[in-house]
């Protein structure tokens, strides 16, 4: 046999022209550790005419070299066994045709390629070789003279290629007559060709999560024309504003040509989102698309913080409300607020604004008692919220209350300060938002204090400063109320005398206290003076007032009470005054009196010396004239003496009334 075979054309032929082997033992041994006996008898169906033949399939599976081993045996005349052994070595099968590698392949981005490939058999060696470029008339073909390898060029260096795609055959024979053939294509690009701007699918805008993976099934589709230009199959590679990659499709062009870029909304939802595409042909040029604009809105909007304005939760009208809303992708569209399970879409519409949002609530159609109030938000895209809730309650026939103490009283002197504290408490069950409470005593002291968020069961507390003048003297009552809710209370404000004062007032005191005690002298001489009981009493009742005054004024000063006592001595000039004068009007009633009686008395001794005329008077019926009568009825008629001293008692003045008796009687 020869030393190289070709695994088609392999045989092993054993001959036993004697027909006396009873039985042969083949061994192989080959590559990658192969290993094979195969043993046959002489009555086995593979001895034909006294030949054995075995063909290549009981060899390995690889080409390579093997080493055969074959075992004989027989038995002579003499029943003797004989084992023969015979040996082939290094037989070696080529059942493999030559490698190949070749280039350009796919698409290049130049167009003076070399266009080559490279054969390699390490088993039989290669016998020859061909290489064509379709279509180029270059060919070449070479024998290789059993080379184990061997490269196949045609080199465009000289003459550049066009763009566009060629096709490239190829042959090659090793020396066990294994052939292998073949072609490949490779395409020339310079620059990218085809279209940059493709259609997005769907595009650009606002998308829901339900809109975007039911509809589009989570994939963004970009639509490429067919240009005419095309020489390769182009890739999409989809980016995010960030530049991170999305995804990618390959295909071919034929006309418009859909290329998928899948957009997961788990990835992008709730945000807006810049999204490109990079085009690239084989060649490695590439064009980048415009940026166009998602917003994937994979939520509805969000209501948070809503709450009471107050903080308070018991109302007997529309109160205040707070609360946010927002949708950072999408936008709020509006805001409603309702009070009954079902009434979504019927409530009332909030005015919407970034922040918080303040409003109204109106409550002018609840039933009184427990009420809830609910409150959602929409997105431009129709996406509702889940309603935020607020429990109050709702009373319109009650009304807040508030009760304001204070000081019992307050004491301070003239020209001094002192404080007044007060608390204010709300007794009611409504909250309190603003509460101004005011003090008021005209021309002393007006203030006003505002408590604000009085929760009810709560108290405030706080103090005012209550200024005096010296003129402030006396006994006064602050007012101390509140409009809403009303409430009123007085407190009492002593301001007493200073120590200036004080002496003022002791000095007044004195003054009046003397003009008294002269005045009640003069009364008490009048009375010695034989001062009729009518007009006793009529100048007693004068001076009541102003005695009193005095009274009052020193009693006030024995207890301390300096403004009592300067209240009871203002005006005191004014009552003694008046009972000077009436004192002055008594006397001088009095002084008159006694004129006129003296003068009575003097007529009368008058007549006495004229006793025609007394006699005249005396017996004429026609006249009656009582002298008696034009005199006191105690005066003593019986001696000159006695007239005397009464027309004295007359004239305060004892020297005038003197002078007057005594002139008349000499007259």
């Amino acid at each position: 046999m020869n030393d190289t075979f070709h695994s088609e054309e392999v045989t092993l032929n054993i001959t036993d022209e004697e027909e006396s082997l009873e039985w042969i033992e083949i061994n192989y041994t080959g590559p990658e550790e192969y290993n094979h006996t195969f043993t046959f008898e002489e009555d086995d169906d593979l001895w034909e005419n006294g030949y054995f033949s075995h063909d290549r399939d009981v060899l390995g599976e690889s080409s390579g070299s093997y080493n055969i081993s074959v075992f004989a045996n027989e038995t002579n005349e003499e029943d003797e066994e004989i084992v023969y052994t015979g040996y082939i070595e290094d037989v070696v099968i080529d059942s493999t045709v030559p490698s190949r590698d070749r280039s350009p392949r796919g698409a290049i981005d130049h167009d003076e390629p070399e266009v080559e490939i490279t054969f390699e058999d390490t088993i039989s060696g290669l016998e020859n070789a061909t290489l064509e470029v379709l279509g180029e008339n270059e060919t070449t073909e070479e024998n290789l003279d059993g080379s184990q390898e061997e490269t196949l060029t045609i080199d465009y260096s000289d003459e550049s290629l066009d763009t566009g795609t060629y096709d490239v055959e190829w042959s090659v024979y090793d020396f066990s007559g294994n052939k292998r053939e073949g072609d490949w294509t490779f395409t020339v690009s310079t620059d990218y060709e085809g279209d940059t701007n493709p259609d997005f699918d769907p595009s650009p805008g606002l998308f829901t999560e339900e809109e975007w993976e039911d509809d589009y099934s989570e994939y963004l589709v970009l639509i490429l024309e067919e240009t005419g230009d095309e020489v390769t199959d182009k890739e999409v590679t989809c980016y995010d504003g960030s530049g991170d990659e999305i995804d990618s499709d390959s295909n071919s062009i034929d006309g418009d040509t859909e290329f998928d870029c899948r957009v997961r909304m788990s990835e992008y939802g709730d945000s807006n989102v810049d999204i490109y595409a990079e085009i690239c042909n084989e060649a490695g040029y590439c064009e980048e698309t415009s940026t166009e604009s998602y917003t994937f809105d994979g939520s509805p909007p969000t209501v948070i913080g809503l709450d009471t304005v107050s903080g308070h939760y018991v109302f007997n009208d529309n109160f205040d409300v707070e609360f946010e809303a927002f949708d950072d992708t999408a936008g709020v569209d509006q805001v409603e607020y309702y009070f009954e399970p079902g009434d979504e879409g019927e409530g009332y519409e909030v005015e919407y604004e970034s922040g918080t949002i303040e409003f109204e609530a109106d409550t002018s159609d609840l039933d009184m008692g427990e009420n809830t109030l609910y409150v959602r938000a929409q997105d431009i895209l129709g996406q509702w919220s889940t309603a935020e809730v607020l429990d109050f309650e709702y009373y319109p026939d009650e009304g807040p209350e508030v009760e304001i103490e204070t000081d019992k009283n307050i004491t301070t002197e003239a020209g001094s300060s002192e404080n007044l504290d007060l608390t204010v408490e709300n007794t009611g069950m409504f909250f309190i938002e603003d509460l101004e409470v005011e003090g008021y005593l005209e021309d002393i002291f007006e203030q006003t204090e505002t408590v604000q968020d009085l929760d009810n069961g709560s108290s405030v507390s706080f103090t005012w400063t209550v200024d005096t003048e010296d003129g402030d003297l006396g006994e006064h009552s602050i007012e101390v109320s509140s409009d809403s809710p009303p409430y009123s209370t007085e407190v009492p404000l002593i301001v007493d005398a200073n120590e200036e004062q004080m002496s003022e007032i002791d000095q007044q005191f004195s003054t009046q206290q003397n003009n008294l005690e002269q005045l009640r002298q003069n009364i008490t001489d009048l009375e010695q003076d034989g001062l009729s009981d009518e007009r006793s009493e009529e100048v007693e009742t004068s001076i009541t007032a102003f005695e009193q005054r005095v009274n009052d004024a020193e009693q006030a000063i024995e207890e301390g009470k300096y403004y009592e006592a300067d209240e009871h001595l203002s005006g005191i000039s004014s009552d003694f005054s008046e009972a000077e004068t009436s004192y002055q009007e008594v006397r001088s009633d009095h002084v008159s009196a006694q004129r006129t009686r003296m003068i009575g008395i003097g007529l009368f001794l008058l007549v006495l010396t004229v006793s025609g005329a007394a006699a005249f008077f005396a017996y004429n019926e026609d006249y009656d004239f009582n002298f008696d009568s034009m005199v006191d009825s105690d005066l003593e008629m019986t001696s000159l003496g006695g007239i005397e001293s009464r027309i004295k008692a007359v004239f305060k003045n004892e020297e005038e009334a003197e002078e007057f008796a005594w002139n008349g009687f000499r007259d």
